[in-house]
């Protein structure tokens, strides 16, 4: 009974205690994330994405041999309510929802990815073998004391050896390959005269042929707020994680976070817009907040191809292509 009662002791100050540095501070809200298995299709219909559409759900084993992902309205729905559920934003506020423009794009990126070699271990199995014996033996002999001569035996036999597994081995080696990431971008906007776009959501799926599909993941940060400075490796974790590669974050034009990319361990902390250095040709450098919004605006409401330039801390100068599938009223 003592030890039962110190267990639930224990275990109380183990919450209260994990409560209390949640609640420590009234600095923003730790991430949202959205776990879901679904897969993208690239060929997509915009009817896919209207919400009277049937619900479907992909188990992750169903997607070994798919390398593509296919979002319903269902997914859709979620993830867009998951953005509006913090401060300011309700979900149940129809009008703001009915005012909600959903924009889709998606890119592919191909790298070359070194797959390094490996020694592999199977087992063979050896079948039964019979073996046919033949003998013909002949055998001198004295007789002491009268004559000598021979002896001779003739006959054959079989010998049968059970089957059997063998332990053998196999070199593969390494090989340098092109792999393909597709991107899918979430571009959701208020439907008001300046058409602000709120935030952008990205995922992605495989990293390589050989590694299992990742499931999207969905990174939301509080609208109009900074990004919260915890750490590099708070962000580094999240990012292995999750996977992914870069995220594209914007506001509602009193703060915009374009571009968090590849973080690495001389990077301490988060800036804004440190990465994203133009848009659609036009550069980045030295525009303030008003500025990246116009640009961003455009983004949204005014291309079909969308070319941004990122500059990762690694010096690696990139060039996405964005493509415009579709243009929809979230209601």
């Amino acid at each position: 009974m003592r030890k039962s009662g110190l267990l639930t002791l224990v275990t109380i100050l183990f919450i209260v205690g994990c409560s209390s540095n949640i609640n420590l501070t009234n600095k923003a809200p730790a991430p949202k994330f959205l776990r879901v298995y679904p897969y993208i299709d690239f060929n997509l219909n915009p009817e896919d994405f209207l919400p009277q559409n049937p619900v479907v759900f992909v188990s992750p084993a169903e997607l070994t041999h798919s390398p593509s992902i296919n979002i319903t309205s269902f997914l859709l729905k979620k993830i867009i309510e998951s953005m509006l559920e913090f401060k300011g934003y309700q979900i149940t506020n129809d009008s703001l929802k009915a005012n909600m423009i959903v924009d889709f794009f998606w890119t592919i990126s191909k790298e070359q990815v070194y797959v390094p070699p490996r020694l592999d271990t199977y087992y063979r199995w050896i079948p039964p073998s019979t073996y046919k014996l033949n003998f013909d033996s002949k055998t001198q002999y004295y007789n002491f004391g009268s004559s000598s001569g021979y002896s001779s035996t003739t006959g054959n036999a079989e010998l049968t050896t059970p089957g059997y597994l063998k332990k053998e081995y196999a070199y593969r080696p390494g090989y340098t390959t092109t792999v393909a990431k597709p991107f899918l971008f979430l571009g959701i906007r208020k439907k008001t005269s300046k058409n602000v776009p709120l935030f952008t959501f990205i995922g992605f799926t495989k990293t390589t042929f050989t590694s299992p599909l990742i499931p999207l993941q969905s990174i939301v940060f509080k609208i109009g707020e900074k990004i919260p400075d915890r750490g590099f490796k708070y962000y580094k974790s999240l990012l292995d994680t999750l996977k992914i590669q870069f995220m594209i974050l914007s506001g509602n034009g009193e703060e915009i976070f374009p571009v968090v990319t590849r973080l690495d361990k001389n990077y301490s902390g988060l800036k804004i817009y440190d990465f994203l250095i133009e848009v659609n040709g036009i550069s980045l450098k030295d525009k303030t907040y008003s500025e990246v919004l116009s640009i961003m605006n455009k983004l949204y409401t005014q291309s079909d191809t969308v070319l941004l330039k990122v500059f990762h801390i690694n010096g690696k100068l990139e060039t996405v292509t964005l493509k415009r599938i579709s243009t929809h009223y979230y209601h």
